[in-house]
């Protein structure tokens, strides 16, 4: 049976093209595979964003910075391309996890895409730092299969519009977390935008015991300076020069920049800084919610995508 490779590159309204292999002129087992760029943009946005970025200029909310993953994910396995190691981390975000690292991405973050989707989504990534090879991103949509997810097929807007007044109401959950992606908005804590994209168990878990799983960059520690007075907050820069602490006071949110020679330093050498085991996030809220409530709160949550 002769295999007619036909690829296809071209620009059609800024976006990048690649159209995929039929054997035989069958596309049974290999569907045409479409690989658009703008459309990689645009599933960054709704699905990644929230934790990651892609300008060098800004600071990531917690995520890793991708702003040159392209040719960083080149140097992460031997003997695996880039492309492979990007979908394998969207796919499986455990793969590359480092040791004791806590899981904050959604195992399921792709289940809701479709392989042209995800494979315009690498495609993107890599054009952050480096090209794309669309003959390869073609081959590897193959991996990606449909897994079993959570949907909303069937929303309960009673619950939903309960859960969403219990979020500016009584749960007070807007106070520190944003719905809105705007400059500062997730200062105090992660945007809960797209939280819609974490399974249940994980946004009940996060509600229920917030120590659990600390989301990182938004660990609290604790600074004893040389004059003895102690500061709380969340460490937001530390280098060697000086450390930056974000603190709470009764006029609202301050950056405190303490310079090295600021900050005591133990008898063994160590500056006093020691990062704190527990959440801002009240850890009593499955105590002052019934379970009733909180079942409405996630109703609301599961929309947010």
């Amino acid at each position: 049976m002769n295999i007619i490779l036909r690829l296809l590159l071209g620009s059609i309204g800024g976006s990048l093209l690649t159209a995929g292999c039929w054997l035989g002129a069958s596309t049974a087992y290999f569907p045409l595979t479409r690989i658009d760029l703008d459309e990689g943009r645009e599933l960054f946005a709704q699905h990644c964003a929230t934790c990651h970025n892609v300008d060098s200029q800004r600071q990531s909310s917690y995520g890793p910075d991708l702003s040159n993953i392209g040719v960083l994910a080149a140097q992460r396995t031997p003997n695996q391309s880039p492309q492979e190691y990007i979908l394998t981390s969207i796919l499986t975000p455990d793969a590359y996890r480092a040791p004791g690292a806590q899981a904050a991405m959604p195992a399921d973050i792709a289940s809701d895409l479709d392989p042209t989707q995800v494979v315009s989504l690498v495609g993107y990534l890599m054009t952050c730092g480096a090209t794309p090879n669309y003959n390869e991103l073609t081959q590897l949509a193959h991996r990606v299969t449909s897994k079993p997810h959570e949907t909303n097929s069937s929303i309960d807007f009673e619950q939903v519009d309960a859960g969403k007044q219990l979020y500016y109401g009584k749960g007070g959950c807007h106070q520190c977390h944003s719905l809105q992606a705007l400059p500062g908005s997730t200062l105090k804590a992660p945007s809960l935008l797209t939280a819609g994209n974490h399974s249940q168990e994980f946004l009940r878990e996060s509600i229920c015991q917030p120590n659990r799983r600390l989301t990182p960059g938004y660990r609290h520690s604790q600074i004893v300076l040389e004059s003895g007075q102690i500061l709380t907050g969340r460490l937001v820069t530390d280098n060697e020069e000086y450390v930056e602490l974000l603190v709470h006071t009764p006029t609202g949110l301050q950056l405190r920049k303490l310079k090295r020679d600021q900050i005591e330093v133990s008898e063994t050498g160590i500056p006093s800084i020691y990062p704190q085991q527990q959440s801002t996030m009240p850890n009593d809220l499955n105590k002052s919610l019934t379970s009733t409530e909180i079942n409405q709160l996630l109703a609301f949550l599961k929309t947010l995508r």
